[in-house]
């Protein structure tokens, strides 16, 4: 069985790290990290199981360090990190590009790795995990045993241009216009990251699309390819690299990330809605929730939650926080797992 999904790996997203071993093992569809003292692989061995979806022009590796640190605190569990739609080491597919294409993604890893009883979603991936939801009752599919859903610093509903607009060179659409005039081959990481600095990005920024990129592969004709596994295959390997997205797909998810309004989800939690645990995490520095209109919004679901002694919507506020929140106060984030629970 192993060789199997071994096999099959070299075609799907990612692969599999064991805790407390570090060794690896190859299994179709996503990276599975383990807390201490499961098995290296399975989808059925009394873990519970928890999806963590990355963001817009991010893959899996954003959320290795972190699913480590939640593998060690939460024995019980077993992390599953896929990579979305046409990132990293995602099949390619065509579009439409959509949250809702991207929650049917999730859902059809479920037969490999278990319907999860949590999932943790930054950014896109936030309102992904949304989505989720509603495709979830939409198929009358949502777990037996309830669903806890953690959505880190995304807005759910349609997202007001002030919310992502500041500063202007940090916004999402100046950072996906750079992509595209970036002339491929990349030549290397550290030219990557001047060019950022160049075009008025901070160096965070450079830092984080530097390490969104993959080597670029030659094959014997003398054109180039895509690594999406992270070896060389039959061609040759060189220091040039090329995104590990695709930069159309994202445009797109982007879009619909835009305009799509989820509000009703925090709605149905709100009034304790059968099924569904959810836990909102707002960065206290993201420029995403300084907009008048959300910020009246989030405080009346958490009056309506307040009022409600059945409601399963919580707001966590993380201090000392950007948008990154799992690099900016990875311990404040860990508390608030902890205190309301992963699942």
């Amino acid at each position: 069985v192993r060789c199997m999904a071994a096999q099959r790996a070299l075609d799907e997203p990612l692969y599999a790290l064991g805790l407390p071993r570090g060794r690896a093992a190859a299994v179709a569809g996503a990276g599975v990290i383990e807390g201490d003292g499961g098995p290296a692989a399975g989808a059925s061995d009394g873990l519970r199981t928890c999806y963590i979806l990355h963001g817009l022009l991010g893959t899996h590796k954003n959320w290795v360090g972190y699913a480590k640190l939640l593998g060690k605190t939460f024995p019980g569990w077993r992390f599953v990190l896929p990579d979305l739609r046409n990132h990293g080491r995602s099949p390619f597919k065509d579009g439409p590009h959509s949250l809702a294409a991207c929650a049917r993604d999730v859902m059809a890893l479920f037969d490999v790795h278990g319907v999860p009883d949590s999932v943790i979603g930054h950014s896109l991936g936030g309102k992904v995990a949304l989505q989720l939801v509603n495709e979830l009752r939409g198929a009358d599919a949502m777990p037996a045993g309830g669903l806890t859903v953690w959505c880190l610093d995304a807005i759910p509903g349609a997202v007001p241009l002030s919310a992502v607009e500041t500063p202007a060179t940090e916004s999402v659409s100046k950072v996906l216009e750079f992509v595209k005039d970036i002339r491929l081959p990349i030549q290397s990481r550290a030219w990557l990251k001047r060019e950022v600095e160049a075009r008025g990005f901070t160096g965070s920024i450079g830092a984080w699309l530097a390490s969104n990129v993959t080597r670029h592969v030659s094959d014997s004709a003398g054109g180039g390819s895509i690594d999406r596994r992270g070896d060389a295959g039959t061609g040759a390997a060189s220091d040039e690299h090329v995104w590990s997205f695709d930069p159309d797909a994202a445009a797109d998810l982007m879009m619909d990330y835009m305009e799509s309004d989820l509000w009703h989800v925090l709605d149905g939690a709100a009034s304790g809605a059968g099924g569904l645990k959810l836990r909102m995490v707002l960065a206290e520095f993201s420029s995403r929730w300084q907009n008048e209109e959300l910020a009246k919004r989030v405080a009346s679901l958490e009056a309506q939650a307040a009022r409600a002694p059945q409601s399963a919507l919580h707001f966590h506020r993380l201090p000392k926080s950007g948008h990154w929140v799992h690099v900016d106060n990875p311990q404040g984030l860990l508390q608030a797992f902890q205190s309301s629970g992963l699942g």
